[in-house]
């Protein structure tokens, strides 16, 4: 995970005295499903559909750090994958490119059509103004991130609830 994960998080529950950090999204199978949904279902609300997209940029948050940058490269190989379309890792901080270089890298290659896949919790405006032709909504409030939080929750709060020397 980031800097949230990393630094934010434990600082928000050593402030608030209590509270359970789980591990962080990463690319989980589900989450990445959850971003080719949100990004099929904006094509759809377009009128156009997946076959007309030439190349599509997964925009993270990016990270100093080679772990976070390596998981984004894991998602946007697995968005490829489950999309069967050409798909780019892009960043909005500490790390190239950005969401706006790989969209032009796309369009130098002679790229027609290039959506913007947000793997991020929240809205970036900035990624509106990429050049892409179409920007898919974050995963905040989508259903996956609630059920993957909500299972890493159970397992963690699962494992504290037991009487010691259970053996589970």
């Amino acid at each position: 995970g980031g800097h949230h994960v990393g630094h934010d998080l434990p600082h928000c529950v050593r402030e608030h005295g209590s509270g359970t950090i789980t591990a962080h999204l990463g690319p989980e199978p589900v989450i990445v499903g959850a971003v080719a949904q949100r990004l099929r279902r904006a094509l759809a609300g377009e009128g156009a559909e997946l076959g007309e997209i030439d190349g599509v940029v997964l925009a993270a948050a990016g990270s100093r750090r080679r772990g976070p940058v390596a998981e984004a490269e894991a998602a946007g190989r697995r968005l490829s994958r489950l999309l069967g379309t050409p798909v780019r890792t892009a960043y909005l901080s500490s790390v190239e490119p950005s969401a706006r270089l790989a969209v032009r890298h796309w369009r130098a290659e002679g790229a027609g059509t290039i959506a913007i896949a947000t793997y991020l919790l929240a809205q970036v405006e900035r990624l509106r103004g990429a050049g892409a032709d179409l920007v898919s909504p974050p995963l905040g409030d989508h259903p996956a991130v609630a059920e993957v939080v909500a299972r890493r929750y159970r397992a963690i709060a699962g494992r504290s609830s037991r009487p010691a020397g259970t053996g589970r």
